[in-house]
């Protein structure tokens, strides 16, 4: 490896060796050690919690490692800690999930935004200079936008070009050694994949290399050159992506092989609770912002799915069902009795836990211990005088992470420093540790990995198994059709349709979802 000096063209873009990283007592990265080589995309891999967050945010400066490591950037060592400046500097550019774009600003202003503007000596901005910059910016991915174009009227494949466009540097200068790309396709539909893959395309066809995180494999298997499998903070594999199969890739994420089949109810039991006039919940002209009339009856032990196009109302109608939002007019019962919760503390109180799509902001408290996290449901249970039983809680907590397998097994660790898919366990498990009778889940496997999300498949079978009632709001018509015993298709807040087994399949769905209707169903 050579040093600031003597960089060469042959070096590597990226170099890391020996990286480790402990958050108190847990080890999360283990003696990390890897290369990304120029015009390559290598393909970061693993489930939720190995490590893929916690190696960027050290890449980006975000997070510091522990002593003894080494990382260079095209032939040069970043020594002493790795500030975000001094990651830009040296050439790694970063676009995260959450993109950090402006949508009340236009193309340009957001690519301009963090880089600067072209301005005059009196400060004035030179609009022209800097739009023919923007123009330039844009054309290296194949864009040919105006830069006044309003952010808000571009969907969202062309938001992310918009963001890769703002880190690519000024036309001229040199390329940056690795983009780095956190879940880029996440909340993209599928038909607006392609052009992101294109725009990798230009980025390694100019020199510069791509470190793709991904939890789809079969993009992974498009668009990477080389994968990087994380387990549990270490390195299982690097491999070439060719040759490799989509169930190689599954057995080195998970360790073992994965389940031929996802599990589902028997038909048996599907028509057992279909036969069952009793039901644990009524809805009669259920109306809110988005939902319009909704008479539905829920039975006791069921899986019922919401489904439909985005803006459909599903969030919506797990949010009245929960007491999270008050209903303009209708009404409920549970159990026969009148229900109707002003809060989620009063759902709770009648046996109904509610989890929500946004698990940051209104399913955990970030700073907060897992441990006071995962207690927060009901506080009686650990209750001693006017004090809390710290043993009790801590007890508890500790039983729940075991059962639902949360890493790190740390209970007094913040869970904003949980990865996404252990932070949806957690809250998963606060809320059913007060026994529900109706469990509401909203997106609960949303951003999860592959083995996380057969595991909460399989915990939402044997919940409804043991009696308990789930229902699930999903925009996942593969995970709708292997759990649902019915499918609610809601269209502007009005059920379109209702899909009952065996015709709950994802070309089904697409089809009630665009206003087809090909199956035997409900009105």
């Amino acid at each position: 490896m050579t040093t600031e000096t003597g960089a060469s063209s042959h070096d590597p873009a990226v170099v890391v060796r020996n990286i480790n990283k402990w958050f108190g007592e847990a080890h999360i990265l283990r003696d990390l050690s890897f290369e990304i080589g120029r015009g390559k995309v290598v393909a970061l891999l693993g489930e939720n919690g190995s490590g893929k967050s916690t190696i960027i945010k050290i890449l980006s400066g975000f997070h510091q490692a522990s002593p003894g490591g080494f990382v260079a950037v095209g032939g040069h060592e970043l020594s002493g800690p790795i500030t975000p400046a001094k990651a830009h500097a040296a050439g790694l550019r970063f676009v995260h999930q959450d993109l950090g774009l402006l949508e009340s600003m236009s193309v340009g202003d957001n690519v301009c935004f963090s880089t600067g503007y072209g301005r005059l000596k009196a400060g004035a901005i030179r609009r022209k200079a800097t739009s023919a910059m923007v123009r330039e910016r844009l054309a290296r991915l194949g864009l040919t936008w105006d830069p006044n174009t309003p952010l808000s009227s571009l969907p969202p494949a062309q938001r992310t070009m918009v963001a890769i466009a703002r880190v690519l540097g000024d036309p001229g200068e040199e390329k940056p050694s690795v983009l780095v790309l956190d879940e880029p396709t996440a909340a993209l539909p599928a038909g607006e994949v392609r052009q992101l893959f294109e725009a990798i395309k230009r980025v390694t066809s100019d020199g510069g290399s791509v470190l793709y995180v991904s939890h789809r494999i079969d993009e992974v298997l498009e668009v990477a050159d080389e994968i990087i499998v994380l387990r549990d903070g270490e390195i299982v594999a690097h491999r070439a992506t060719a040759g490799l199969s989509h169930e190689e890739i599954i057995s080195l994420l998970l360790g073992r092989e994965l389940a031929k089949s996802a599990p589902r109810r028997t038909e048996d039991e599907t028509k057992a609770i279909e036969s069952s006039e009793r039901y644990i919940l009524e809805l009669r002209g259920l109306q809110g912002a988005v939902v319009r009339d909704m008479d539905l009856d829920v039975h006791a032990g069921e899986i019922l799915g919401i489904g439909g196009l985005a803006g459909c109302g599903r969030s919506e109608l797990a949010r009245l069902l929960a007491g999270a939002q008050q209903p303009q007019t209708g009404r409920m019962s549970l159990g026969g009795v009148e229900y109707k919760p002003g809060s989620p503390r009063d759902a709770l109180a009648s046996g109904v836990s509610y989890v929500p799509e946004d698990r940051r902001n209104h399913g955990c408290i970030g700073p907060m211990p897992v441990q006071h996290n995962l207690t927060l449901s009901d506080l009686r249970s650990i209750r001693k005088g006017p004090t809390l039983n710290k043993r009790e809680e801590r007890s508890q907590a500790k039983e729940l992470i075991a059962r639902f397998d949360i890493r790190p097994q740390d209970p007094m660790l913040p869970i904003g420093k949980l990865s996404g898919g252990n932070q949806q366990k957690a809250v998963i498990a606060k809320a059913l540790r007060v026994n529900p009778r109706i469990l509401i889940l909203d997106e609960p496997t949303q951003g999860i990995d592959i083995g996380a999300r057969a595991e909460i498949s399989s915990l939402i079978l044997s919940l409804a198994r043991d009696g308990m009632t789930v229902i699930l709001a999903s925009s996942d018509p593969a995970e709708l059709a292997a759990l649902c015993d019915r499918l609610v298709i809601l269209d502007r807040g009005r059920v379109r349709q209702i899909l009952e087994r065996p015709y709950i399949t994802d070309d089904q769905i697409a089809l009630a979802t665009t206003g087809a209707e090909l199956s035997p169903s409900k009105p």
